[in-house]
């Protein structure tokens, strides 16, 4: 098993900001020495910041925990700095919009507002803003990455190109959800549009609102996005007079419109600037009011939370339907970290360091390295490892295969040892 799920283990944790080891090298020849030398097309151990990663949605893994998470009910996932949150939100992210279990889930990444004071409550109004501008960003991507129920490209009258679920909509839905889109975007909308046609590529919006929610699978071409957003452009805006609410009736006229079967509102770590977890509760507590009511409605929030948050939140709120998920990294798990992002970055052609190392390197060094980490987590791995780089530029320079000696110096350094 390669996650253990537990309520009983707590971590000691000071949430500090992620901490990279570098090189002072030359950045063009650190490059060729990883592309002509080691076989990787980029370093994939460079950022410890997992919401920074545009490749993490293709090296998760342990996702069998994720089936806590992925279901019509609230849950919540606890694990320390740097142990998983958002790669396994990025997973529940792409699960939803790729129709993982058949049905059409919204997924809808919630930043929620930061007050000026971590102890004074918000008005509830800032509350509605951020799941109005979140849930209108989750809304365009959808739009343009989901294709038409309806149309087939020879029925379509441009048959070279995949048609949008936009397509699928009559004149007054149409306008209905542009309206809504350029009410509640957080930045306009016929902007986006054009930066998207541009590049014909979804790689704006992910700029904009989630890296990480980007490189999705049989992603729209180019030609097919540039018909969704001048088909956008086209439309007629709805008066706002005649939009629903923001919030609540806002989702539930998407959800009759383009037939979700429920919204899953994921709140990301909420406090990350926040170091008090009562002040994160503070802030999370107007949400949990809205359960049972949101609930009815199908609307689901997943909490990605730091373990210490766990201990002070009321016991009645990890109770069933509630699902409750903390993650523990075994050595094993953290071992299949490495060998996922050496596999990714060198094109399948290998998973492990012996493939980069000289010989006398021991062909369980990825094992090894997993033993010493205090806590043991993802980005505490990537931290060893960059040492590991650090130390053979700094003695060898940006040429041959890691050696020996550059692990047991990393070792050397690690803290606490």
């Amino acid at each position: 098993m390669s996650l253990s799920i537990s309520s009983s283990k707590t971590w000691t944790t000071i949430e500090t900001p992620p901490r990279s080891v570098a090189a002072d090298t030359d950045m063009d020849a650190k490059q060729r020495w990883f592309r002509e030398e080691l076989g990787l097309c980029f370093d994939p151990f460079a950022l410890l910041d997992a919401g920074t990663d545009p490749y993490l949605p293709q090296y998760l893994v342990g996702q069998r925990v994720m089936e806590q998470l992925c279901g019509d009910w609230p849950s919540f996932l606890f694990a320390p700095p740097g142990g998983g949150k958002t790669a396994f939100r990025v997973w529940l992210t792409r699960a939803c919009r790729t129709r993982r279990d058949g049905r059409r889930i919204l997924p809808v990444v919630l930043t929620l507002p930061q007050p000026e004071e971590t102890q004074a409550p918000l008005p509830w109004e800032r509350y509605i803003e951020a799941t109005s501008h979140a849930i209108a960003a989750s809304l365009l991507l959808d739009l343009a990455y989901q294709t038409s129920s309806s149309l087939t490209p020879q029925s379509f009258p441009y048959p070279q190109l995949r048609p949008s679920r936009f397509f699928d909509l009559s004149e007054d839905e149409c306008s209905l959800v542009r309206s809504v889109l350029e009410r509640d975007l957080p930045v306009p909308l016929d902007c986006l549009l054009d930066q998207i046609a541009d590049e014909g590529s979804l790689a704006p919006w992910g700029r904009t609102f989630d890296p990480p929610s980007l490189g999705l699978p049989n992603e729209p071409s180019a030609e097919s996005l540039q018909a969704f957003c001048e088909a956008m452009r086209r439309v007629v805006s709805a008066p706002f007079s005649q939009l629903p609410e923001r919030g609540e009736k806002t989702i539930q006229a998407l959800r009759d419109i383009l037939g979700y079967s429920a919204v899953y509102l994921l709140v990301d770590e909420p406090g990350a600037r926040i170091q008090d977890p009562e002040a994160v509760v503070c802030l999370l507590k107007p949400l949990w009011a809205k359960a049972i009511t949101w609930g009815r409605q199908s609307v689901f929030v997943k909490y990605f939370l730091p373990e210490d948050v766990r201990p002070k939140i009321p016991a009645e709120m990890l109770t069933e339907p509630t699902k409750c998920v903390v993650i523990q990294w075994e050595p094993a798990t953290l071992a299949q970290v490495v060998q996922e992002r050496l596999r990714i970055a060198s094109q399948g052609a290998f998973y492990s360091l012996t493939a980069i190392s000289t010989p006398d390197v021991n062909e369980d060094i990825e094992f090894q390295l997993t033993c010493v980490l205090q806590p043991p987590t993802p980005r505490e791995m990537l931290r060893l490892l960059q040492r590991v780089f650090f130390a053979h530029l700094q003695g060898v320079g940006p040429y041959g295969r890691l050696q020996q000696e550059d692990y047991a110096e990393a070792l050397a350094w690690y803290p606490g040892r």
